[in-house]
């Protein structure tokens, strides 16, 4: 046949490609291919890229495992209590109320690995609540924190699971 293509000369898709490869599964298994098989350029190519893969997945299992703890200052139940009232009220307040009152509480956060001991939870909370106060917080939510010593901070601060 001079009207047909060479089948030699046909061009394949990825599509025939993965064809090829699952009815040959049936005959026996693909032998594997050795690195020094592969061009130099394609070989540094595939190896950036598995160096930058390998940096991704400890960067993710780092991440899975980390936690941040989140500590709100004194007056949160009081904002909240506020923020709720003003929610069921929200048609008899004047427009362009103070909003001052429905503000998100003054809080500080803390990350740690998912395996920091509590005794280790403790002392980070600690130090942040305590830059806090050094800083001047808003409104001296935090000035009681360094008055507490690092021996009486476990006995007198309660921290309680919230998953919201």
């Amino acid at each position: 046949d001079e009207g047909a293509p060479d089948p030699a000369d046909r061009e394949f898709c990825s599509s025939d490609a993965y064809f090829l490869v699952y009815r040959s599964v049936g005959r026996g298994s693909i032998a594997e291919g050795c690195d020094e098989e592969l061009p130099d350029g394609l070989r540094a190519d595939i190896a950036t890229e598995n160096a930058r893969i390998e940096v991704m997945q400890r960067a993710y299992a780092f991440h899975r495992n980390l936690r941040e703890v989140t500590v709100f200052g004194p007056s949160a139940p009081a904002l909240a209590r506020r923020r709720h009232a003003a929610g069921l009220l929200h048609g008899l307040l004047a427009e362009g109320g103070d909003r001052s009152d429905t503000a998100e509480p003054p809080s500080v956060s803390a990350p740690l690995p998912g395996d920091a001991s509590y005794a280790d939870l403790m002392r980070k909370v600690r130090a942040r609540c305590v830059e806090q106060a050094a800083a001047g917080g808003p409104d001296g939510a935090w000035s009681w924190a360094p008055r507490i010593s690092a021996a009486d901070w476990q006995t007198r601060v309660r921290l309680r699971r919230y998953n919201p």
